[in-house]
């Protein structure tokens, strides 16, 4: 039974190339709120990633993702529901003109270090 809980945001590349989404901002701006904002919900860590392609060259469907680990079971939703969620996603204008796409989910299983 998984003791931790997460939300993972990702953010659609759009068709015509007009997505706009600023990395820089993202991780050393935007990721600082949500820390601020939801460490009362037993916050972690998070993990950006910035994609550049798919497998074969093909264009990868999302600009980036982002995962929000919580030290609890029920930490991701209650941040999700909390007053203080509005800073987080008002904020999202400042750095993208993509809608972000948000899934809670459990932690099933993770590495333990280094292999």
């Amino acid at each position: 039974m998984s003791l931790k809980s997460t939300i993972t945001v990702l953010y659609e590349r759009l068709s015509d190339g007009e997505g706009r989404f600023d990395v820089s901002y993202y991780v050393n701006i935007h990721m600082s709120i949500v820390m601020d904002k939801w460490k009362a919900f037993n916050i972690e860590d998070w993990q950006v990633v910035e994609y550049t392609s798919a497998f074969l060259d093909v264009a990868a469907p999302y600009v980036a993702s982002a995962v929000v680990t919580f030290g609890s079971a029920d930490g991701a939703s209650k941040a999700l529901s909390a007053a203080e969620t509005k800073d987080v996603f008002g904020d999202v204008p400042n750095f993208t003109n993509l809608k972000p796409l948000l899934m809670l989910g459990k932690v099933a299983g993770h590495s333990q270090g280094a292999i």
